[in-house]
């Protein structure tokens, strides 16, 4: 998974994870918190 800041109110761009697949709840969660974050 990778982060990219984005500048401005549009916060943040997560890539390098396909979410169509099984995805770990410990995934779902750092994403959310990346959210909360950006």
């Amino acid at each position: 998974m990778n982060l990219k800041l984005i500048s401005g109110a549009l916060g943040a761009e997560v890539s390098g994870i396909d979410l169509t697949q099984d995805v770990p709840s410990s995934t779902y969660e750092q994403i959310r918190k990346l959210l909360v974050e950006h």
